[in-house]
C-alpha cells in the first residue's frame, strides 16, 4: 500500500507596482525683469520712467485645455491675463512682456506670480514666480534744455508723462493723469513729452534739439511735414500771426482735451462726401458735395452741389431752382414798378 503525501508551497505572490503614465504638468518662472517696448533689457530704470516688465518661463506637459494666470506688480499698478501657451505640448518656452509701470522714488518692487489661480495642478509649485527689490535711477537738481531757446518765450512743454499710478484708467484718452508735479499738463496714458515752439514760422525754419547724455542716435526721422493731412490747420497757413498763436496757446494750457488733441494732430479736410437735408418746400433731400480751389488758395473754396440723375433728389433740387428763379423775377418785377 502507497502513501501519497502532498507539500503545501511557501512561495509567497507579489504584486508589481507599475509606473504611472500621469503627465507631470509644471510651469517654471526663468527671469523677468524691465524692458522698452520693444523687448530690449535696461540695465538701470530712472524715477518717472515707464518701462515694460518682461517675463521668461517655460511650460511641460500641459494639457490640450489647460490655461494659468499671469499676475504682475510694481509701482502701484498690477496686470493679471490669463494664457494657454503651452497648452498640448510636452515643453515650451515663452516670453511674457506687459505694462507699463511707473518708477517712483526710493527702494521699489515688482512681482510675477504664474498660475496665480492654480489652475494648473502641478509637480512643484514653488518656482512660479519671484518678488524683486530694485531702486529708481535719480538725477541731480535741475533742468537741461532739451531744444534751443528760451523757455516759455520760444517753446513750451504742453504735456508732461503722465504720472497717474492707476493707468491704464479708462482704456481711452481723456481719463485721469497726473504730470510730475501732480498738475493736469498731460493726458491719460502719455509717456512722453510734447515740445511746441511759440509760432508755426519757428517750427518751419528749424529748432536745435539738444542731446541730454552723450552718447549714439539710434534712430532719427525727418523731412516729414508738420501740416496735417488734407488741408493744413490755419496757424499752419498764417505762421506770422501772432493772435492766432496766442489763441492756441491760451487754449492748451486752459483745456486739457484740446492740449491732446491738438498735439496728435489727427485732422483730415473732406472735399467729396454726402450731405442729408430736410427743406420745408420739398421735405428730405441728398446731395453730393465736392470743395474745389480753383485759385490754389485755401482760402477761396467753390462747393458743388450734385444729385443722382432721375433720383427725387434731382427733381427736388429742380423745384427749388425754379421756386428761387420765380422769386428772383418777382423782386425784380416789385423794384421796377415801384
Amino acid at each position: 500500500m502507497s502513501r501519497r503525501t502532498s507539500r503545501k508551497s511557501n512561495r509567497r505572490s507579489f504584486i508589481e507596482p507599475l509606473e504611472s503614465r500621469l503627465l507631470l504638468a509644471n510651469i517654471h518662472f526663468v527671469d523677468a525683469y524691465f524692458t522698452d517696448p520693444d523687448g530690449n533689457k535696461l540695465t538701470s530704470v530712472a524715477v518717472g520712467n515707464q518701462p515694460f516688465l518682461q517675463v521668461e518661463f517655460t511650460t511641460a506637459n500641459l494639457s490640450a485645455a489647460a490655461h494659468y494666470d499671469v499676475t504682475t506688480s510694481s509701482g502701484g499698478r498690477t496686470f493679471t491675463n490669463t494664457l494657454n501657451w503651452g497648452a498640448g505640448l510636452a515643453s515650451g518656452n515663452w516670453i511674457y512682456r506687459v505694462g507699463q509701470y511707473l518708477i517712483q522714488p526710493g527702494q521699489q518692487v515688482f512681482s510675477v506670480t504664474l498660475d496665480a489661480g492654480h489652475d494648473v495642478t502641478e509637480t512643484d509649485e514653488t518656482d512660479n514666480g519671484t518678488v524683486h527689490f530694485f531702486f529708481g535711477a535719480l538725477f541731480a537738481p535741475g533742468f537741461n534744455k532739451m531744444v534751443e531757446g528760451v523757455p516759455n518765450v520760444d517753446w513750451s512743454v504742453f504735456n508732461y508723462n503722465d504720472t497717474d499710478a492707476a493707468y491704464p484708467d479708462d482704456g481711452s484718452f481723456g481719463g485721469p493723469c497726473e504730470d510730475f508735479r501732480g498738475g493736469p499738463y498731460c493726458y491719460d496714458g502719455h509717456n512722453g513729452w510734447d515740445i511746441l515752439p511759440a509760432t508755426w514760422k519757428q517750427g518751419y525754419q528749424g529748432i536745435d534739439i539738444f542731446a541730454a547724455a552723450p552718447g549714439t542716435v539710434q534712430i532719427a526721422e525727418d523731412g516729414a511735414d508738420v501740416v496735417a493731412v488734407g488741408s493744413p490747420r490755419p496757424p499752419e497757413r498764417y505762421p506770422d500771426d501772432e493772435k492766432l498763436s496766442a489763441l492756441v496757446g491760451e487754449l492748451s494750457i486752459r483745456s486739457v482735451e484740446f492740449r491732446s488733441w491738438w498735439s496728435k494732430h489727427n485732422v483730415e479736410r473732406r472735399t467729396t462726401g454726402t450731405k442729408a437735408y430736410h427743406h420745408p418746400l420739398v421735405g428730405d433731400l441728398t446731395v453730393k458735395y465736392q470743395a474745389l480751389n480753383p485759385s490754389g488758395d485755401l482760402d477761396q473754396v467753390l462747393i458743388v452741389y450734385t444729385t443722382e440723375p432721375g433720383s427725387a433728389d434731382e427733381t427736388s433740387l429742380r423745384l427749388l431752382a425754379n421756386w428761387h428763379e420765380g422769386e428772383r423775377h418777382s423782386e425784380q418785377s416789385t423794384r421796377s414798378g415801384g
